[in-house]
């Protein structure tokens, strides 16, 4: 699974496909808690955030489109 694009990974997690979302989730952790703590310089919030953000953008009724980029 690390070799497949973001894109294949969310049409597996709109099949509900576990793996393909903890694949994710590794992927972007780093990165979205990263962000969290530099705008709250306090990592027990920018855990909290990061785990927000990460469950937020799971998959939604509407689908996935790889190609608008857009973030959650």
């Amino acid at each position: 699974m690390q070799k497949m694009s973001d894109a294949d990974l969310m049409r597996l997690v709109m099949q509900k496909h576990r793996p393909a979302l903890e694949e994710l989730y590794d992927r972007y952790i780093k990165l979205v808690y990263s962000f969290a703590l530099k705008s709250t310089i306090d990592e027990q919030q920018a855990r909290e955030l990061s785990r927000r953000y990460l469950s937020a953008c799971g998959p939604q009724k509407k689908g996935y489109d790889g190609e608008q980029r857009a973030v959650c």
